[in-house]
C-alpha cells in the first residue's frame, strides 16, 4: 500500500468525527433560544441527519463534502432560529426545526439514492427516524381549549353546577368548572377532594404553587404550559377548578395609562 493510499484512508476516517463535532458546534448560536431543560432534545434532533450521514457514507470523496453541506444546513438552522424564529403565538420555532430536517433528509437521500439500502443499518434507521420526524413533529399553532375530560368524570358525591370554556387570546385558553358536594359538605373538604382527584390524574398540586400545578404541554419546540388550580369562591359557595393552556413566552403588550 502506497503512502498516498494510507493518507486517503486516514482522511476518510478523520472526516467523520469532524462532521459530528462541526455540526454540534454549529448548533451553539441557537442555544439561547431554548430553556436549559429543553435544549438537549432539539439539538439531538438537528444532529440526527449529520450523524446518519457519517454512518451511511461510503469511502468516496463525497463523504466529507456532503458532511460540510450538512454542517452549513445546521448553521442555517441555528441562525434562523436565533434571529428570526419566534415563540410568540403561533410559534415558528417548530417550523424552522422541521424545515432543517427536511432539507437534510433530501440531501442524504439524493446522494445515496442508489446505494442507501446497502449501507449501515443503524445509519439507515437513524435517517428513517429523522425523515419521519418531518411529518411527525407536532405542529404548534394557537393554544387549544382544555378538554372536558381533564376533570370529568367527577368523584362520587361531587357535582358540577357551572362550566365554561374559551380563549381570551390566541395564546391563552381556559376551561372552568364550579363544583359542590351533593350532600352539602364543607367547602374545605370539597377542595381537598378535588386536589386529590387532580393528583390521581398526574397533577402535582402544591409543589410549585399553592392549590395549583403547571407542566409543559409538549417537549419539542412547544412553548405552551398547561395548569390546573382549585379555588374556593366564598361569594358563590362553590369550588372553582380551572384548567389553563397558555404561552408564557408570549410578548407582553404594555399599554400606557390614558390621561
Amino acid at each position: 500500500m502506497s503512502m498516498g493510499d494510507v493518507v486517503r484512508r486516514a482522511g476518510f476516517v478523520v472526516w467523520r468525527p469532524l462532521v459530528v463535532v462541526g455540526a454540534f458546534l454549529a448548533t451553539i448560536p441557537a442555544w439561547p433560544v431554548f430553556e436549559p431543560s429543553e435544549l438537549a432534545l432539539p439539538v439531538a434532533i438537528v444532529l440526527a441527519v449529520p450523524l446518519s450521514w457519517v454512518l451511511l457514507a461510503g469511502g468516496s470523496v463525497r463523504g466529507p463534502r456532503v458532511g460540510a453541506v450538512l454542517i452549513v444546513c445546521t448553521v442555517g438552522w441555528s441562525l434562523v432560529t436565533r434571529l428570526w424564529a419566534s415563540w410568540a403565538t403561533p410559534s415558528t420555532v417548530d417550523d424552522v426545526l422541521r424545515a432543517c430536517l427536511a432539507v437534510g433528509c433530501v440531501i442524504v437521500l439524493w446522494v445515496e439514492r442508489r446505494t442507501l439500502l446497502h449501507r449501515s443499518r443503524f445509519g439507515l434507521a437513524l435517517l428513517t427516524v429523522s425523515c419521519a420526524a418531518v411529518v411527525m413533529l407536532p405542529v404548534v399553532g394557537n393554544a387549544p381549549v382544555p378538554d372536558r375530560d381533564s376533570l370529568l368524570p367527577l368523584p362520587a358525591g361531587v357535582v358540577a353546577v357551572a362550566e365554561d370554556a374559551g380563549c381570551d387570546r390566541p395564546g391563552s385558553c381556559q376551561r372552568r368548572f364550579e363544583v359542590v358536594a351533593d350532600h352539602g359538605a364543607d367547602p374545605a373538604s370539597v377542595v381537598s377532594r378535588m386536589i386529590r382527584h387532580l393528583e390521581d390524574r398526574g397533577w402535582d398540586i402544591g409543589v410549585e404553587y399553592q392549590d395549583k400545578a403547571c407542566r409543559p404541554l409538549g417537549y419539542v419546540a412547544n412553548p405552551y404550559r398547561s395548569c390546573a388550580s382549585v379555588l374556593y369562591l366564598p361569594g358563590r359557595g362553590t369550588v372553582e377548578v380551572l384548567f389553563e393552556i397558555y404561552n408564557p413566552r408570549e410578548p407582553q403588550v404594555l399599554y400606557a395609562p390614558t390621561v
